[in-house]
C-alpha cells in the first residue's frame, strides 16, 4: 500500500514547539595555497569548522566565508637531543561577505610548535587554535553584528523581491531568498508571517488538486483509494477541514462489511486526522507548524552550491592576499 503521510504530525509538533534560533549561516572554506604542510589541510578546516559551529553560526551559508591565511614567522631547528623543530605561525582569520567580495571583519593569532618532526610541530601549534579562546570569541561576535547589518539593510530589497517572485508563480526562489535572512535581523517576524503566507498559498493549490482525485475516486466507489488519497492532506493547508468531512462521508458510506475488513486501516487514519485536527484548531500551535513547515520546505529545496570552486578560489586568495 503506497504511503499516505505527507509528514509525520508528532515530530512537526515537536519541531515547531523546539524549534531553534535560525543563526546566521557562514560556511568555512580553507583556501589552496596555504603555507602548512597539506596532510594538516583537514586539520585547519576542522578548526574553521569548530569556530563557526562553537560560536553559534548554525548552518551554512552561500552569503558569507569563515576563511584563513597563514604566515609562518619563524621555522628552526632546535640543536637538542633529539633535534626539534620550532615553528611560529601566525593565523589570520577573515569573515568574508561572498556576494560582494569583501572582507567583514579579520583578526591576527599567533601560535607556536615544538616537536621531532615539522609535521608535529605543526600540528601541536594547531591545537592551540582554540575556538573557544576569549579573543576568537571576541572576534566572531564583531563579525556576527556585521552580519546582521548587513542582512538588516538588505532586508526591505529581499522581501520585494519574495513578493514580485511569488506573484510570478516562483514560490520556491521566494521561499529561499526569505530564508537567507536570520532570525537575529529585527524585521525577522514579517519575514516569517511572508514566508508562511506565500507556503501556505502554493500548500493550498496542491492540495486543492488532492482533494479533486479523491473526488474522482469516491465517484467510481473506490473507497479505499479516496481515503489513502485523503489523508495525504496536508493539516496546514486550508483543505484539511474539506477532508475531513469527505472521509467521514466516505466512512459512512462503506458497507458494514467493508468496513469491518478495513477496520485496521481505518482507525489507522482515524488517529491519524485526530491529531492533525488538534494541530489545526489550536491557532498557536497551528501558525508555528507552518512558519516551520515553510523553513523545512526551503532548507530541503535549498541548491547545494559549492564555495570552494576554482572562480571561488581565485578572489578568495586574491582579497586574502595569497
Amino acid at each position: 500500500m503506497k504511503r499516505i503521510f505527507v509528514f509525520i504530525f508528532c515530530s512537526l509538533i515537536i519541531t515547531s514547539l523546539q524549534a531553534q534560533e535560525r543563526n546566521i549561516g557562514i560556511t568555512p572554506v580553507l583556501p589552496s595555497g596555504l603555507d602548512v604542510p597539506e596532510r594538516l589541510h583537514p586539520t585547519l578546516q576542522q578548526k574553521l569548522l569548530q569556530i563557526a559551529t562553537n560560536n553559534g553560526y548554525g548552518s551554512e551559508s552561500n552569503d558569507f566565508i569563515l576563511t584563513c591565511n597563514v604566515s609562518v614567522l619563524e621555522k628552526t631547528a632546535v640543536p637538542v637531543v633529539p633535534p626539534q623543530i620550532n615553528v611560529h605561525l601566525e593565523i589570520s582569520l577573515y569573515v568574508v561577505n561572498a556576494i560582494e567580495k569583501v572582507i567583514v571583519a579579520e583578526k591576527s593569532i599567533e601560535i607556536a610548535g615544538i616537536d621531532k618532526t615539522e609535521n608535529s610541530a605543526y600540528t601541536q601549534a594547531l591545537r592551540q587554535l582554540n575556538p573557544r579562546k576569549p579573543e576568537i570569541r571576541s572576534f566572531m561576535t564583531s563579525a556576527r553584528e556585521k552580519i546582521i547589518d548587513y542582512y538588516a539593510e538588505r532586508t526591505p530589497v529581499l522581501i520585494a523581491k519574495a513578493q514580485s517572485l511569488a506573484k510570478t508563480g516562483k514560490t520556491d526562489e521566494a521561499l529561499l531568498t526569505l530564508s537567507s535572512i536570520p532570525e537575529s535581523v529585527p524585521e525577522y517576524p514579517s519575514v516569517a508571517e511572508l514566508m508562511s503566507d506565500i507556503f501556505l498559498q502554493d500548500l493550498n493549490k496542491k492540495n486543492e488538486s488532492i482533494i479533486i482525485s479523491a473526488q474522482a475516486a469516491y465517484a467510481q466507489k473506490d473507497y479505499t483509494e479516496a481515503l489513502e488519497i485523503l489523508a495525504t492532506v496536508d493539516p496546514l493547508s486550508n483543505q484539511f477541514g474539506k477532508a475531513t468531512k469527505m472521509m467521514e462521508q466516505i466512512q459512512s458510506t462503506m458497507e458494514e462489511k467493508e468496513r469491518q475488513a478495513k477496520a485496521e486501516e481505518l482507525e489507522r487514519l482515524r488517529i491519524q486526522m485526530e491529531y492533525a485536527q488538534k494541530v489545526h484548531e489550536d491557532e498557536v500551535m497551528l501558525k508555528k507548524a507552518q512558519i516551520e513547515s515553510s523553513y523545512k520546505y526551503a532548507s530541503e529545496i535549498a541548491p547545494q552550491t559549492s564555495l570552494t570552486g576554482s572562480s571561488t578560489s581565485t578572489w578568495l586568495r586574491n582579497l586574502i592576499g595569497l
